[in-house]
């Protein structure tokens, strides 16, 4: 996919909840965050075996992977560092993600308590704080993207002052999956040419039809056309 998409291919990962994970999917709930991000070191060294022809040697704390089969291995790309992109579903994820990229947690330990107090008014604490911009400057990142449920979202990139995206929820049965949606159509909007603006606003509103449906649903293209343009 790094290679066909000319370097804008982004992986996505995140953590599925206890509840989903243990009852849905019948997998014991162990150190969801510590996996993630040894998981990701693991994807990490394996990128880089490709890359480089280096022998496959990772012993982390969940996974151990030593056998690289010619057949598996694609060889070097012209695209090698590929994004990561994890979803911040709660405040450990975001951890991991600072860790794994700058270990700045503590950037990220001060915006999330906030906004999880102070709900009703969250779309002023986020527009208004400025830890998202120290974000964005300690990782040299684009932009940062903060999801507030019901009430939308918020887009912070450097130099710009920040876009509130208000909900294009209409009713809500299910929240189950919508930020796996939020992730999946930004990312592919990316992937597709779209700025991020016009990313967020797919994503948005891809949101809005999959709450709008009873248990874990997706959303069709002509679903998310109709709820951008109604």
């Amino acid at each position: 996919m790094a290679r066909y998409r000319q370097g804008r291919f982004i992986l996505g990962l995140g953590t599925q909840i206890q509840a989903h994970i243990e009852r849905r999917f019948a997998i014991p709930w162990r150190h969801p965050t510590a996996r993630l991000r040894d998981y990701i070191l693991a994807l990490r060294h394996i990128w880089d075996v490709s890359h480089t022809g280096g022998r496959l040697n990772f012993r982390g704390e969940f996974y151990k992977m030593t056998l690289m089969p010619p057949f598996f291995n694609p060889g070097p790309i012209p695209y090698p560092l590929i994004p990561i992109y994890i979803a911040g579903v709660n405040q450990k994820p975001g951890e991991t993600r600072l860790q794994l990229l700058e270990r700045n947690a503590a950037v990220f330990r001060q915006v999330v308590p906030q906004v999880l107090e102070h709900a009703p008014t969250a779309r002023l604490i986020v527009a208004t704080n400025p830890l998202p911009r120290r974000i964005i400057e300690n990782l040299a990142c684009r932009a940062v993207l903060i999801t507030l449920g019901e009430q939308g979202m918020c887009l912070f990139r450097g130099g710009s002052p920040p876009e509130m995206i208000p909900t294009a929820a209409r009713a809500v049965y299910d929240v189950s999956g919508a930020g796996d949606t939020v992730i999946a159509a930004f990312t592919l909007a990316l992937c597709s040419g779209a700025s991020m603006d016009e990313a967020a606003i797919i994503a948005n509103s891809a949101a809005g039809v999959v709450v709008g449906k009873v248990g874990t649903a997706s959303a069709s293209r002509g679903e998310i056309i109709e709820a951008m343009f109604p």
